[in-house]
């Protein structure tokens, strides 16, 4: 296994975003005494706007107040990042130092829109400079379609199997899957499924800490 480049998801792997989405939803939906039904964050979590439409559509109860969620989701995060200093995961800034000792292209590939991403990325609090950096908006087709992996690879100069995919949800190893590259899990709110845990999960690790250990046992 010869592993070249890098490729970050971006929302509950670089941040803990996601957590602070969910309750966003949560609180707003409670104000509208609208349940949330069992396994809805994790057909969300990771999906394209094709994905996201789909499931929308299967809960029209909910959809109708997601532009109100929409409008509350990046004040409420801002809030929480003006708290806390930035919302990293634990373990990205040190990956990323470490990432500046090797010869890694490091790609960032979310299905958030670009304009989101970028601004996420202007609050780690540490200076990198990532070697292509892609949200949903630009492609034509989001996870769990390879689209938006093999696009990261491309720009990274990187044939797909030499890639290796840091990824929180489902969605997001499918289309690592899907693209021919190598796949880490790192758990945020996603609990794998036996889809995942038997034919999707490649390497596992608790943080992103781990990764370097793993970069480490592969000679990188």
């Amino acid at each position: 296994m010869k592993i070249e480049c890098l490729i970050f998801d971006c929302d509950g792997l670089m941040f803990d975003t996601e957590r602070h989405a969910c309750n966003t939803w949560r609180r707003i939906l409670k104000a509208h005494d609208t349940p949330i039904p069992d396994g809805f964050f994790e057909a969300i979590i990771g999906a394209g706007s094709h994905q996201f439409q789909k499931v929308m559509q299967a809960h029209p109860e909910i959809q109708q107040w997601f532009p109100e969620i929409q409008q509350q989701r990046r004040p409420d995060l801002q809030k929480a990042i003006m708290t806390l200093g930035n919302v990293n995961k634990p373990g990205l800034i040190s990956l990323l130092q470490y990432l500046k000792t090797t010869s890694l292209k490091v790609a960032v590939a979310s299905s958030s829109p670009q304009e989101y991403v970028r601004w996420m990325l202007s609050t780690i609090g540490y200076d990198f400079d990532f070697d292509a950096i892609l949200g949903g908006d630009l492609v034509a087709q989001a996870k769990p379609n390879p689209e938006i992996f093999l696009t990261a690879a491309s720009l990274c100069g990187i044939q797909p199997e030499n890639c290796l995919v840091l990824e929180d949800s489902k969605n997001g190893h499918l289309a690592a899957k899907a693209a021919g590259m190598h796949r880490v899990f790192i758990q945020d709110l996603v609990i794998p499924d036996q889809e995942m845990k038997e034919e999707l999960i490649e390497f596992q690790c608790s943080s992103l800490n781990q990764v370097i250990d793993l970069l480490q046992s592969l000679k990188v």
